[in-house]
């Protein structure tokens, strides 16, 4: 079994901010066709993955500079 090699918090920042991107595609298109239930569904993994961003951006701030 190989590991997956470690993203830096800059990584998953920008993937996080790809994902957000997809779901809010997929919200357009939901609100777009009228589809209340797809759009509440992509809502609930646009705020989960808000949150994830938010945890990514902690860990950026905190983590300490090298000079």
């Amino acid at each position: 079994m190989t590991h997956p090699t470690p993203q830096t918090p800059e990584d998953m920042q920008r993937d996080t901010l790809g994902v957000l991107a997809g779901i809010c595609d997929d919200m357009k298109r939901c609100a777009m066709e009228q589809d209340v239930v797809g759009l509440k569904t992509h809502y609930g993994f646009f705020k989960t993955t808000m949150g994830r961003l938010d945890v990514i951006m902690g860990s950026i701030r905190q983590a300490p500079r090298e000079f």
